[in-house]
């Protein structure tokens, strides 16, 4: 599902994960950006290889503590998910 980056609206994330997912010859960074919904939560999963990306991570790059070391976190551990949550929304 394609989502409009410019819509993303930063006051219902509520939690934000990076992740490597092995496919065979690459490691692939993936995102999962959990939303608040009004009957139940959303979740919209981007990777490294969608066009948006790049637009995604500086428009979410600005919340407050936010985990600017997630991509090393992510990266370090070849053949391992190493799942970090850059984000998590106090409630």
């Amino acid at each position: 599902m394609k989502y409009d980056v410019q819509n993303i609206d930063l006051k219902k994330i509520l939690k934000i994960e990076f992740y490597k997912r092995d496919e065979l010859t690459i490691d692939l960074i993936c995102c999962e950006i959990t939303f608040y919904g009004e009957c139940q939560n959303e979740i919209f999963f981007f990777h490294e290889e969608a066009l948006e990306w790049s637009d995604i991570l500086k428009k979410v790059c600005d919340l407050p503590n936010f985990d600017k070391n997630w991509r090393e976190k992510v990266v370090l551990l070849p053949f391992a998910e190493n799942r970090t949550t850059a984000f998590i929304r106090n409630q």
